[in-house]
């Protein structure tokens, strides 16, 4: 991708030590069905988008348990 464009990322966000539902429930359906998968927090997508080369440009919290992750090519 050219530099400056963006990509939406519908997820649900875990902060760590989340207590509230469905996150947490959510977390350990993905460790059993994708071997060991899990939902990640603010912080652990920041990392992963750099990692890919993107820039974690804002995290929109929606009524929904997803929020969107709006990440830019850097």
């Amino acid at each position: 991708m050219q530099p400056g464009r963006r990509v939406l990322i519908c997820e649900t966000i875990v902060e760590l030590m989340d207590t509230a539902l469905p996150g947490p429930l959510m977390d350990v359906q993905m460790m059993i069905v994708c071997c060991g998968g899990r939902q990640r927090s603010r912080d652990e997508f920041t990392a992963l988008l750099k990692q890919s080369g993107f820039d974690c440009h804002r995290v929109i919290d929606t009524p929904l348990p997803i929020s969107i992750v709006e990440c830019v090519t850097v």
